[in-house]
């Protein structure tokens, strides 16, 4: 639960250790949609492992910052294309249980890597599990 979450992470921080963001999966900028105004604003993102981190411009991702927000890319369900819900070039979801996330890359290319970015960490998770088939 998202609950429990943020509890790890606050409790991380009492604990001072220090968030580790070296050799990120991918990094770059995108555009995200807030939950509640509905407003695109540009986001600082890191993927690594199988959550992406977001930071605002006030406080870039360094040693130790803790992110604004915690993407569990892991979870996810689905990575795709959003242009036809979003009306916004460039533009994906990442579809968790719990949330849907929109997000807006500046380019085609760059919302492509991303995209691809993302999908490896779904089927890396849905690899890691037993297959009851066998």
């Amino acid at each position: 639960s998202t609950q429990s979450t943020w509890e790890f992470i606050a409790s991380m921080g009492q604990r001072g250790s220090a968030y580790d963001y070296s050799n990120p999966d991918r990094q770059g900028e995108l555009m995200k949609m807030s939950d509640h105004l509905q407003k695109w604003r540009r986001r600082q993102f890191i993927l690594k492992g199988s959550d992406l981190f977001y930071f605002t411009p006030e406080y870039p991702a360094g040693p130790g910052v803790a992110p604004r927000g915690i993407i569990p890319v892991g979870t996810a369900r689905n990575v795709k294309n959003a242009d036809d819900k979003t009306n916004r070039p460039f533009s994906f979801l990442i579809q968790t249980p719990e949330h849907t996330y929109y997000l807006s890359a500046d380019t085609e290319s760059d919302r492509q890597r991303w995209v691809t970015s993302l999908n490896r960490v779904i089927v890396q998770r849905s690899n890691s599990f037993p297959s009851f088939d066998e």
